[in-house]
């Protein structure tokens, strides 16, 4: 017995929990211009957020390295 009968699902949503071998994530440039989050352990949805700030920092660094260098 379904609660709201007449709901249609449109769409799904899943999270896969990803936990490493250690239990420590993977946080940081994997290769030149390629930044990795993951293996949060369920955790992703605040983890994430630190991983975002993260791959910020190292990009906006990287771009003001960059323009020191050049002058």
């Amino acid at each position: 017995m379904s609660i709201l009968p007449d709901a249609e699902v449109d769409a799904r949503w899943t999270g896969q929990v990803v936990e490493t071998p250690d239990g420590l994530p993977y946080i940081g440039e994997t290769a030149e211009h390629q930044f990795t989050a993951t293996g949060f352990a369920g955790n992703g949805m605040t983890f994430g957020t630190l991983g975002a700030m993260m791959a910020a920092d190292s990009i906006l660094a990287e771009q003001i390295h960059g323009a020191t260098c050049s002058t």
